[in-house]
């Protein structure tokens, strides 16, 4: 069975063991790794549209737009999705840097930010399309599932530092978890118009955090370090790093 969205044609949910070549269970929700794929990218897409987008709004020129936008960076992409029964419910996603290209939260702004000098202390990944069904926006075991599947690919990759582009409605959510924003005020990501503000985390820092703030979520952190060769936890020079320290390395960017 197939079905039209976007422009694109998508597998159904019940097709999904065709495109997820991984599947790890939980108690109400099940996470994949979506293949890297027209067809799941499409569905991935479109229902991170939808829970950004108003009630009933026409997605079909704004969801080709972000289609267009992030191209490029689809072959260094990592996307997972989160279903309840064959309901897509949640999406999150991985970009990994690249050596001359960087990541898009330094390059889609007006003013762009400058991380070179954070890569000497280690390895970035930018997490993003971070979605929830409207129907699923007070589950916390949705959310610490998704954040789990995308620390496990930071850490599974020796990622010492994440980058966000967060909508300034989930600010609030992303400093609770130890993110800090880079610039004071919103800035407008190049080719999609949403307002976002820059925040970047030191993962071996919240790791080693013993009043964390959203415990879940850092237990679940610590849970998939435990289960990795590198534990950032164990790099001094992370967990003495300030929050003041880390805005002083990044250049470009008003801090």
């Amino acid at each position: 069975m197939t079905f039209r969205m976007g422009g694109h044609s998508a597998a159904s949910a019940s097709d999904e063991a065709s495109w997820f070549p991984e599947a790890r269970g939980a108690s109400r929700f099940r996470f994949h790794e979506l293949q890297n794929e027209e067809d799941p990218r499409a569905r991935f897409y479109e229902h991170f549209m939808r829970a950004a987008s108003p009630v009933g709004a026409d997605l079909s020129e704004s969801l080709a737009r972000k289609l267009s936008a992030e191209a490029e960076y689809w072959p260094r992409m990592t996307f997972f999705a989160a279903f309840q029964d064959d309901l897509m419910v949640g999406t999150i996603a991985c970009i990994s840097d690249h050596p001359t290209q960087g990541i898009p939260f330094e390059n889609g702004h007006s003013g762009p930010i400058d991380l070179s000098r954070v890569r000497e202390l280690g390895a970035l990944m930018e997490i993003c399309l971070l979605s929830v069904s409207r129907g699923f926006l007070a589950s916390r075991e949705l959310i610490n599932g998704l954040f789990g599947r995308a620390l496990a690919c930071a850490l599974d990759r020796h990622v010492m530092f994440l980058g966000v582009q967060s909508a300034e409605n989930r600010l609030a959510m992303y400093r609770k978890i130890g993110f800090v924003p880079i610039t004071r005020h919103p800035v407008h990501k190049n080719g999609t118009g949403f307002p976002v503000v820059p925040a970047i985390l030191n993962l071996g820092k919240k790791l080693h955090d013993q009043n964390a703030t959203i415990p879940l979520i850092i237990q679940r952190m610590r849970d998939v370090a435990d289960g990795c060769a590198v534990d950032p936890r164990r790099d001094k020079r992370l967990r003495e790093l300030t929050d003041a320290e880390l805005l002083a390395l990044i250049g470009g960017a008003s801090c």
